[in-house]
C-alpha cells in the first residue's frame, strides 16, 4: 500500500517525496539516509481504503462515503466545474475539522506530513508543530457583564503618548478616520463617550501598541510590548462589546473593528479574525456601505468617509484570504462603491456642498489609493473577462501566460503613472509607498514566472526568476533598513517573502560564477542582518528550516567559495548559535553552555551535533523537489 505520507527524510527537508518504497530523492543520495514512513493513523488508513473501494466501483456506505469529502466526482466532472477557475482547489482535514483551499499552493506542511504525534525525525529532533495561536475574542463573550463593559480609561500619560504614535504611525496607513475627527475624539471627555466612541477610541490604542518595537515601549510607557499588547487588546475586546457586534448599529465601531484586526494580525488567529471579518462585513452590508453613498444621496462628507470604510475592509479581508487560502466573495459580488478621493483632509469639511475636485499627485491618502486601485484593476479585469475573480490568477495554469502577461503589464504601467512617478524621495510616506509598490510589483512577477519554473514549463524563466527573486529582497532589505521608514515597519512584519528567499538560496548552489556566488551569499546575509525576527524560531517554523538548509548550506560549499568571497559570514555564527540555543528548549538534554567556548561562539564545523542538519548533509535539492507549499504558506 503506497504511504500517504512524505517519508521521514524528506518531511525533514521540506521536500517533495514521490513515496515509493525507497523514494527517488533517498535513492539519490545513495543511502545517506534510510528511507522510511511514519505509520499512518487508523483515519488515515480508513481513508485510503475507502478509495480503493471506489476504484473498484462499488459504492461505501453512505456515512463513510460523506468522511471522504476529497474524493468525490471524476476529473470530467471537476474539469467541467472549474472552467477558467483554479484547477486544483481542495479540502485539507486537519485534526478532524475540514477547511477548503483554493489553490494546493496554500496547503499547509502539516496537511502533508499527516500528524506529528508519536513520530520523531532522524537525527532525534522533534518535529516542530506551529504555534498555536489564540483565538480573537476568547473568554470575553463569556463573561459579557452589560453594567461593566469598557468602561477603563488609561491614564492620561499614556492617552496622550499613544494617541500620538497613532498620528504618527497608524494613522498614515490606515485612513479610515478624517484628522479633524481624531482631533475632536482626542480632546473629548472619555467618560461621557458612547459604546461606539469607546470601543474606537481602545481599538486605536490597541493598533497604536502594536506598531511600537518592545523597546520604544519601555522608554515611552515603562511595560514591556507583551504586556502592554495584552492590557490594550483586553480592553479592545471588552469595548467591542458594548455595541453588539452582531448587529452593528453605526459606522464607528466597523472602524473599531478594522484596528482590532490590524493590530491582531499574527497575534491571534487567522480563522477568528477572518470570522470576525465575514460579520464585519455583513453588518457593514446592512448599513448600506457596499453601496456609493452619491446613489443614497448623502453629503460629501458621509460618502468620503463611506468609502474609505468600504475600501479598506475589502483590502483587508483580502489581506486575511491571502494568509486563509482563497479569495474572498466579496470582491466578486456587485457592490458598486467608487474609490476614496485623492484629496486632503483639510479640502472637505461638514459644510461642503460637494466632494472637492481630486488633487494631482500625492496626498496623505496615497498609500491608502494604491493598495486600493491594485484590488480595483484585478476586480475590474477579471469580472470583466471571466465573471469573477480570484488571488491565485498568477500560478492557475487555466490562465493562459498572454493574460497574466498582459494583467502585469496593465498593473506596472498603472503603478507606475498614478502613483511612483509622484514620489518624493524626502517625503518618507512616499518612499515607503516607492518601495512597497515595487515589492509588490516583484512579488508578483515571481509568483507568475516561479509556478512556470516548478512546473518545468519556464527553463528559460530561471535567469528572470532569479532577478525577481533578488529584486524583491533587496526592497524588503531597503525597507527594513532606512531609518526614515521605521515607524511604518510595524504593517510588515507579519510578511516576509520566503519563495524569493529559497529561490537565491538554490541559485547560490548552484552558480559556477564566483561573483554571482559572492553577492547571492551577501545577499541572504544581508536579509539575516536586516530581519533580526528571522531569529525568532518559536514564531515560524519556517525561521527554523531556512536556518538549518542556510548553514547546511555554507558548510557544505564552502570549500568552493574559498578564496572568492571577501566577507566574514559572523552573521551565520550567530545564526547558528540561535539555532542550537532554540533547539536546546526542545531538546533539555543538550546542555546551552555546550554552545559556548571560552572565547565565544563556537566555529559553524564545531556546533553540537543535531544544532543543524546532519553534517554530511547536502542541499542538493532543485526546484521540482522543494515543497513550495510550506514556504509559500503564511501560517
Amino acid at each position: 500500500m503506497t504511504p500517504i505520507q512524505a517519508c521521514r527524510p524528506c518531511a525533514k527537508r521540506k521536500v517533495r517525496c514521490d513515496k515509493l518504497q525507497p523514494c527517488s530523492n533517498c535513492k539519490r543520495r545513495n543511502t545517506v539516509d534510510r528511507c522510511t514512513y511514519a505509520p499512518s493513523t487508523p483515519s488515515d488508513r480508513i481513508r485510503q481504503l475507502e478509495g480503493l473501494v471506489r476504484e473498484l466501483g462499488n459504492k461505501a456506505p453512505g456515512n463513510v462515503a460523506s468522511r471522504s469529502n476529497t474524493g468525490g466526482g471524476t476529473q470530467c466532472e471537476r474539469s467541467a466545474l472549474s472552467t477558467i477557475r483554479s484547477n486544483d482547489p481542495m479540502l485539507v482535514e486537519e485534526d478532524g475539522a475540514i477547511q477548503y483551499l483554493e489553490s494546493r499552493s496554500w496547503r499547509p506542511w502539516r496537511a502533508d506530513v499527516g500528524s506529528s504525534q508519536g513520530t520523531q525525525l532522524p537525527g532525534g529532533i522533534a518535529p516542530i508543530p506551529p504555534p498555536q495561536l489564540p483565538h480573537a475574542l476568547v473568554g470575553i463573550l463569556a463573561h459579557k457583564d452589560p453594567n461593566n463593559i469598557g468602561d477603563e480609561s488609561p491614564d492620561r500619560h499614556r492617552f496622550r503618548v499613544l494617541w500620538d504614535i497613532f498620528q504618527e504611525r497608524v494613522e498614515p496607513l490606515v485612513r479610515i478616520m478624517f484628522r479633524w475627527q481624531i482631533s475632536d475624539m482626542m480632546i473629548a471627555d472619555t467618560t461621557q463617550l458612547s459604546n461606539s466612541m469607546r470601543s474606537l477610541m481602545h481599538a486605536i490604542f490597541y493598533a497604536s501598541a502594536n506598531s511600537l518595537t518592545n523597546d520604544q515601549c519601555l522608554v515611552l510607557l515603562q511595560t514591556p510590548k507583551r504586556v502592554l499588547l495584552d492590557e490594550c487588546q483586553l480592553q479592545c475586546e471588552k469595548s467591542l462589546l458594548g455595541p453588539d457586534l452582531f448587529c452593528v448599529k453605526d459606522i464607528l465601531t466597523i472602524k473599531a473593528v478594522i484596528f482590532y484586526v490590524i493590530a491582531s494580525i499574527g497575534r491571534l488567529s487567522t480563522q477568528s479574525l477572518w470570522s470576525i471579518m465575514g460579520m464585519t462585513l455583513r453588518n457593514a452590508e446592512k448599513l448600506g456601505l457596499h453601496r456609493d453613498g452619491l446613489l443614497l444621496g448623502l453629503g460629501p462628507v458621509p460618502i468620503e468617509d463611506r468609502r474609505r470604510v468600504w475600501w479598506q475592509l475589502q483590502h483587508l479581508d483580502l489581506a486575511l484570504a491571502v494568509r486563509i487560502g482563497l479569495t474572498p466573495m466579496t470582491l466578486s459580488a456587485g457592490w458598486d462603491v467608487e474609490m476614496p478621493s485623492n484629496i486632503e483632509d483639510d479640502d472637505i469639511t461638514l459644510t461642503s456642498s460637494a466632494i472637492p475636485r481630486a488633487r494631482k499627485g500625492l496626498t496623505s491618502m496615497s498609500y491608502c489609493l494604491f493598495t486600493y486601485w491594485v484590488l480595483k484593476q484585478q476586480r475590474q479585469n477579471f469580472r470583466a473577462n471571466f465573471g469573477h475573480f480570484e488571488l491565485s490568477w498568477q500560478i492557475n495554469p487555466e490562465f493562459d501566460g498572454s493574460v497574466k502577461n498582459e494583467m502585469m503589464a496593465q498593473l506596472e504601467d498603472g503603478i507606475n503613472r498614478e502613483f511612483i512617478q509622484y514620489c518624493d524621495p524626502i517625503n518618507s510616506l512616499d518612499v515607503f509607498l516607492q518601495l512597497f509598490a515595487r515589492l509588490f510589483i516583484a512579488s508578483m512577477h515571481l509568483r507568475i514566472l516561479h509556478a512556470r519554473v516548478v512546473l518545468g514549463k519556464g527553463d528559460d524563466d530561471r535567469a528572470k526568476l532569479l532577478q525577481a527573486s533578488t529584486q524583491t529582497l533587496r526592497y524588503n532589505i531597503a525597507i527594513q533598513s532606512q531609518s526614515s521608514l521605521a515607524k511604518f515597519r510595524w504593517l510588515t512584519k507579519a510578511w516576509f517573502n520566503w519563495q524569493a528567499f529559497m529561490c537565491v538560496l538554490i541559485e547560490a548552489r548552484d552558480t559556477v560564477d564566483m561573483v554571482q556566488a559572492q553577492e547571492l551569499w551577501k545577499l541572504l546575509l544581508d536579509v539575516y542582518a536586516a530581519h533580526g525576527e528571522l531569529l525568532d524560531f518559536a514564531e515560524d517554523r519556517r525561521r527554523v528550516q531556512a536556518a538549518e538548509i542556510v548553514l547546511a548550506t555554507w558548510n557544505t560549499h564552502k570549500d568552493k567559495l574559498a578564496g572568492q568571497i571577501t566577507m566574514q559570514p559572523e552573521i551565520l555564527s550567530k545564526v547558528s548559535h540561535d539555532l542550537a540555543a532554540y533547539r536546546t528548549t526542545l531538546d533539555p538534554v543538550m546542555d546551552s553552555a555546550s554552545l559556548r567556548d571560552e572565547g565565544g561562539l563556537l566555529p559553524l564545523d564545531t556546533q553540537p551535533e543535531a544544532t543543524v542538519l546532519e553534517q554530511d548533509f547536502s542541499f542538493d535539492l532543485d526546484f521540482q523537489d522543494i515543497d513550495w507549499s510550506f514556504w509559500i504558506s503564511m501560517e
